[in-house]
């Protein structure tokens, strides 16, 4: 959906098996990056950051933020529902911003309409 908007649009997407590599290619991702045990296999930073597996990895994430990046959870794919052992003083990257979406029922929050492409990076 990003690339149908700006097809110049460089999207990064994970996986822990590259033997997904070339469907993720097809479905319009820019490269496919391995994630080894949580922690991706490059030094690439991005501009923002959508992590769908949450809380197990969003420190990870933040060491391949860019300066004024922006880190959006929306998963929790990594089966851990809340951020232990997180300063967000020194967790996040400095001048990054980190968000979240909910996308469940009810409990007053507010219900997240559009499907977002699995990504953890864009630059």
């Amino acid at each position: 959906m990003i690339r149908a908007k700006d097809p110049q649009a460089y999207v990064a997407g994970t996986s822990r098996s590259l033997a997904k590599a070339a469907r993720m290619k097809d479905a319009g991702y820019s490269t496919v990056i391995k994630d080894q045990n949580g922690h991706l296999q490059t030094a690439e930073k991005f501009d923002k950051v959508l992590e769908l597996i949450g809380p197990v990895t969003v420190k990870e994430t933040f060491t391949h933020v860019n300066e004024g990046g922006i880190v959006c959870v929306t998963g929790l794919l990594g089966n851990q529902w809340t951020l232990e052992h997180f300063d967000p003083i020194t967790d996040i990257a400095p001048g990054a911003y980190l968000t979240g979406g909910y996308s469940g029922g009810g409990h007053g929050r507010k219900r997240l309409t559009n499907s977002s492409p699995t990504c953890r990076g864009i630059r």
